[in-house]
C-alpha cells in the first residue's frame, strides 16, 4: 500500500513537526514512523518577495487586515508538488478557509477512500492575516475546508484536524480495525454519535452506572445504547442547527 502524501505551506511549519513523534503523537506519529503517511512542510516566508521576504500586501478596495500573495504562496506550492514527487494532475490542494465546505466525518471517510483509490497526493495550504487572494484559489480550482463557524489566527490548527482524522482511517493505524467503523458520526454508526461510556468504579461521587450495562444481557445493552444514542443524536443536531442558524 503506497504511502498517503501530505504537504502543508505555512507560516509556521514548526507546527507540525511534533506529528512525527511517535512518543508524543501516539498512533498518527506510529504511522508516520511506519511509513503509512509521508509529510512534507514549506515555510511559506522562504518564497516571500525581495529582501524582507514579504508575503502580505494590503487588499484592494480598503478594510482591515493583510491578504497573502498568490505569487509567494503558488511558489511554495510548487516547491511541495516538486518534493512529494508529485503533479497538479493527481494532488489535491486545499485551502483552509472560514468559507470553506464543513469538514465532517463523512467527508473525511470519502476523502480517504478517494484518495486511496486514485493514489492522490494532499496540500494543506494554511491561511493567516485576513486570508487568501481569491486569484489563487481559482487559479487552482482548490477545495476549500472549513472545521467549523469560527475564526482563528490561521489555519495550522484546521490542517492538523484534517491530518489526524483522515490518518487514523488509514488501514492499519487504528490498534482495532473496527474502531473507526463504530466512532461517532461514521458509516458505521449511521452518522449517529455513540453512547455515554462507563467504566470502574461502578459507583463514583455517589453517581452509579447505568444498571442495565452491568447486567450482562448484551441484547439489553445493545438496544440501551442504540435508543440513547439516537436520543443524544437528535438533541445534538437540534443544538447545532440553532447554533449555525441562530434566529
Amino acid at each position: 500500500m503506497k504511502p498517503l502524501k501530505i504537504g502543508v505551506v505555512s507560516l509556521f511549519p514548526e507546527a507540525f513537526v511534533f506529528l512525527k513523534d511517535k512518543e508524543k503523537s501516539g498512533l498518527v506519529g506510529r504511522a508516520f514512523d511506519e511509513g503509512k503517511v509521508e509529510l512534507h512542510t514549506a515555510d511559506l516566508r522562504q518564497f516571500g518577495e525581495g529582501k524582507h521576504q514579504v508575503v502580505d500586501d494590503m487588499p484592494y478596495g480598503g478594510g482591515d487586515g493583510m491578504v497573502l500573495k498568490p505569487a509567494p504562496l503558488k511558489a511554495a506550492i510548487d516547491d511541495l508538488t516538486s518534493k512529494m514527487k508529485s503533479t497538479y494532475k493527481n494532488t489535491r490542494i486545499v485551502f483552509m478557509t472560514p468559507a470553506g465546505k464543513l469538514w465532517t466525518q463523512s467527508r473525511a471517510e470519502n476523502w480517504a477512500e478517494e484518495v486511496a483509490s486514485s493514489g492522490e497526493s494532499l496540500i494543506l495550504v494554511c491561511g493567516r492575516y485576513a486570508g487568501f487572494d481569491q486569484r489563487l484559489i481559482d487559479y487552482y480550482g482548490g477545495s476549500e475546508i472549513s472545521i467549523g463557524p469560527f475564526i482563528l489566527n490561521g489555519g495550522e490548527l484546521p490542517a492538523l484536524c484534517v491530518i489526524e482524522s483522515l490518518t487514523r482511517l488509514i488501514p492499519g493505524v487504528l490498534g482495532n480495525s473496527e474502531s473507526a467503523l463504530k466512532d461517532s458520526f461514521s458509516k458505521g454508526t449511521g452518522g449517529k454519535l455513540e453512547s455515554p461510556s462507563y467504566t470502574r468504579p461502578q459507583d463514583w461521587e455517589g453517581v452509579q452506572v447505568p444498571e442495565v450495562l452491568t447486567r450482562g444481557n448484551h441484547k439489553a445493552v445493545e438496544r440501551y445504547r442504540k435508543e440513547v444514542s439516537e436520543k443524544r443524536t437528535a438533541e445534538w443536531r437540534e443544538e447545532t442547527k440553532k447554533s449555525l442558524f441562530p434566529s
